[in-house]
């Protein structure tokens, strides 16, 4: 759809001229509306719960948060451990390894709160990572820590 807008000129004589706005000019204002948005840092992980889980491992140092279940579920498959957080959906918790003690058979998982600018909302949303595993830690306890 093209806009047609009159421009009037004042002075003894009024020259009528039309301006057309077309579809490329009302594409490039909508790039220009969104182009703050472009430069956001993406979210790791997926919003949501994991689709495929595998084996549910037991997790230490984390207290049910709500309802909703605990604040860290982790589950095991061959070669990767599924960590589902429970927390703010624009500052998520998001997990890293940092030990695997074959011997104890524990994982050791430092939760870090993703630094954004602004305010974080203050709602209760799952966020799902794929960490990648040597092995296959079915058996194993994860110890949650906050650094």
């Amino acid at each position: 759809m093209v806009e047609t807008l009159e421009i009037f000129r004042s002075g003894t004589t009024q020259a009528r001229r039309s301006v057309r706005i077309g579809g490329a000019m009302a594409l490039a204002l909508a790039g220009l509306v969104t182009a703050g948005c472009a430069n956001e840092i993406p979210l790791p992980g997926t919003a949501g719960d994991p689709t495929t889980a595998g084996a549910e491992l037991r997790v230490l140092g984390y207290e049910a948060a709500s309802d909703l279940g605990a604040a860290v579920r982790v589950y095991a498959q061959p070669g990767r451990l599924t960590v589902t957080t429970l927390g703010s959906s624009s500052c998520p918790d998001v997990p890293e390894i940092t030990d695997v003690d074959v011997e104890n058979q524990r994982v050791t998982l430092s939760i870090y709160m993703l630094g954004r600018e602004g305010a974080c909302t203050a709602d209760l949303a799952p966020r799902t990572f794929e960490l990648s595993v040597s092995g296959d830690l079915a058996f194993y306890e994860v110890e949650a820590t906050r650094p």
